[in-house]
């Protein structure tokens, strides 16, 4: 988000500071309010403060893809991290799934590997991680395409949770996050990740 500029009422609005506990409004310590968030089956949450009140990231709306960019130092880390917990107390692993690609030397993403909705963990100190990684996002892709165009004969992700709605033999799909820190380290030491 742009702040406004120095002195405007909109900027006098903001508070200097956010805590993403209180952002949340206490979900993560009320059990019986996290399973209702998480019946849902919405995916988003709220991850910043603007004059008019909570910004609210929505992957279905907003989506599917993101890029966040800026100086080192500026903060993109903590943002990202901000915005995968936002998501994780505001959705279930059913709905939302991430992978992540952490090449700052596993220390982006470590303090998340524990959440259920985490699926895989790479980082550049394992190069044989990313290939492996690699071959994975391929066999994923073609699983997904088999479940979605065929077996639910759907369009899209939510044709597909419309019909396991009414046959729920068949598996969860969550919308699957991949979330990387340092793109550019990570397109330079393998140009084959970012072309797959």
């Amino acid at each position: 988000l742009v702040a406004p500029s120095p002195g405007s009422g909109a900027q006098a609005a903001l508070p200097d500071l956010v805590r993403l506990d209180d952002l949340l409004h206490g979900p993560t310590r009320d059990l019986e309010a996290m399973r209702a968030l998480w019946a849902t089956k919405a995916v988003r949450g709220p991850i910043a403060v603007t004059a008019q009140g909570p910004f609210v990231l929505d992957l279905a709306e907003q989506g599917p893809h993101a890029l966040v960019a800026g100086a080192p130092g500026s903060g993109k880390s903590e943002f990202l991290r901000t915005a995968v917990t936002s998501l994780a107390a505001n959705a279930d692993p059913e709905s939302v799934s991430f992978v992540f690609i952490d090449y700052k030397g596993d220390s982006s993403f470590r303090v998340l590997k524990g959440l259920p909705h985490c699926v895989g963990f790479v980082t550049d100190l394992d190069e044989s991680g990313a290939a492996r990684a690699l071959v994975s996002f391929g066999a994923e892709v073609k699983r997904r395409s088999e479940l979605i165009t065929v077996r639910a004969a759907a369009d899209d992700i939510d044709g597909y949770r419309a019909y396991r709605r009414r046959h729920p033999d068949l598996p969860p799909l969550p919308r699957l996050i991949i979330m990387v820190d340092e793109f550019a380290r990570l397109k330079q030491n393998m140009p084959e990740f970012i072309n797959g």
